[in-house]
């Protein structure tokens, strides 16, 4: 697909993988965290991509409805997301080998009302 050239912000990348409009992205050095609208527990993920390759890391699941709110920690070794469902998770960085195909973050915990 052709990327479209005369908008105000030309795009120069697309990630393809969620279903539905990306609401919420955090990044920090190569690794970025996107979540989309959902009405929906499947379709809730945050999706973890590497900046260097656009490649999808893995996904991330807490969440039962859009994530609206995503910031990663000054260290970079926590990621902080907020939902429509009430809740709010942190994940913090497996301790996994890169190579071993997990996630790079795990989830640490999280506080629904």
């Amino acid at each position: 697909e052709q990327l479209a050239q005369g908008t105000l912000w030309p795009e120069v990348r697309k990630l393809w993988g969620h279903g539905n409009n990306v609401q919420a992205a955090a990044c920090h050095g190569a690794l970025l965290a996107s979540a989309a609208e959902s009405k929906t527990a499947d379709l809730a993920d945050i999706w973890l991509w590497d900046t260097q390759t656009w490649a999808c890391l893995g996904r991330l699941a807490a969440h039962s409805l859009s994530v609206t709110q995503l910031a990663f920690s000054l260290d970079g070794q926590h990621l902080l997301s907020a939902s429509r469902d009430r809740s709010f998770a942190v994940f913090t960085r497996s301790t996994s080998s890169p190579d071993a195909g997990a996630a790079p973050l795990v989830l640490a915990g999280k506080v629904a009302r």
